[in-house]
């Protein structure tokens, strides 16, 4: 009796656990059914939206696009479109969120990247968070880690720096700041590992601006 009430236990163990494992693959399976709908949908919206080639901003002003990206910012299988403007090729952001596009940033800096394959953003995968250069000038030069959470886009971490000459030698000024606070200088030192840590190097991934042309939207999938 002892090994028929183990093997009763044993067989009731057994099939509770397939059919937690049966259960949780329906969900995921749901889940990534959902998320490519969805994918598509954003897609297929972005295509309208940027076939109009151009967008206004809440307070009335108007932006002609120039080139287009998409980068999945935050990981949630729905990327998000970056626009570069023909206005001095200032960076926008926006999502696809219930059905509609939504407008995350109409200014995050502007494209100061640029190589063989033409203009491009950065991103941090590791950050989940997009990497923008910045220039202010001769001398003047710096980044901004900039993430997408609960709908908003932050600046994470900023650094700058002004290198000019002085008594023959090059002289740097510089500073960083956190989550939109206020800057703090800080030594070249401290600037070079922000930069290393966050900035630079192989985990950061490049994404190339495609012309805002018919045959570059008919690729968005």
């Amino acid at each position: 009796m002892k090994n028929i009430g183990k093997k009763i236990v044993r067989t009731g163990v057994l099939l509770m656990l397939i059919f937690s494992v049966a259960f949780t693959t329906e969900n995921v399976s749901t889940t990534m059914v959902q998320a490519a709908s969805t994918r598509t949908k954003a897609m297929k919206a972005y295509k309208k939206f940027l076939k109009r080639g151009s967008f206004t901003t809440n307070y009335g002003r108007t932006y002609r696009i120039k080139g287009f990206t998409t980068i999945d910012i935050n990981k949630d299988k729905v990327p998000e479109l970056i626009i570069e403007s023909v206005d001095e090729s200032g960076i926008s952001v926006f999502t696809y969120k219930k059905g509609k596009i939504r407008m995350l940033s109409d200014w995050i800096g502007q494209v100061w990247a640029w190589d063989k394959g033409g203009e491009y953003i950065e991103y941090n995968p590791s950050q989940k968070a997009l990497v923008v250069r910045s220039h202010g000038g001769t001398g003047l030069s710096g980044y901004d880690l900039i993430q997408y959470k609960k709908g908003k886009m932050y600046t994470k971490l900023r650094i700058n720096m002004s290198s000019y000459w002085l008594d023959g030698k090059v002289t740097r000024s510089c500073s960083y700041s956190k989550y939109n606070g206020n800057g703090k200088e800080c030594s070249y030192k401290t600037y070079k590992k922000f930069n290393k840590q966050y900035f630079t190097g192989k985990k950061i991934r490049k994404y190339h601006f495609k012309k805002n042309t018919t045959a570059n939207r008919n690729k968005l999938r």
